[in-house]
């Protein structure tokens, strides 16, 4: 990943507020096993204002980070607002099995 981070650091460089290309970084950090590099930058991304297909894209990416990051809480909080977000246009069935916690959670 480290080829794709450093064409994305370029590019942000170029255009640091680029709300979908913050997110982009995010995710190549993600992808990279850097997870609390990547929560800055979806938390930045979001702040930068997404929308759409892209905007739920980042929450559910941002949720799968913050279960990594062991914040289960936070994690089906952002899983709900992309539910909300979506309107019933994705189906979604994800099963936690985080410490004393399983269950199923529908997106």
């Amino acid at each position: 990943m480290a080829p794709t981070i450093a064409y994305f650091q370029a590019l942000l460089a170029e255009h640091p507020d680029h709300p979908v290309l913050v997110y982009e970084v995010g995710g190549a950090y993600d992808t990279a096993g850097q997870e609390e590099t990547a929560r800055g930058y979806y938390e930045r991304a979001l702040t930068l204002g997404l929308d759409g297909d892209v905007l739920r894209r980042c929450l559910c990416q941002y949720a799968s980070n913050l279960r990594w990051l062991g914040e289960l809480d936070g994690s089906l909080a952002v899983l709900d607002r992309a539910r909300r977000l979506a309107c019933g246009f994705w189906p979604v069935e994800i099963v936690v099995e985080t410490g004393d916690r399983p269950g199923l959670v529908t997106a």
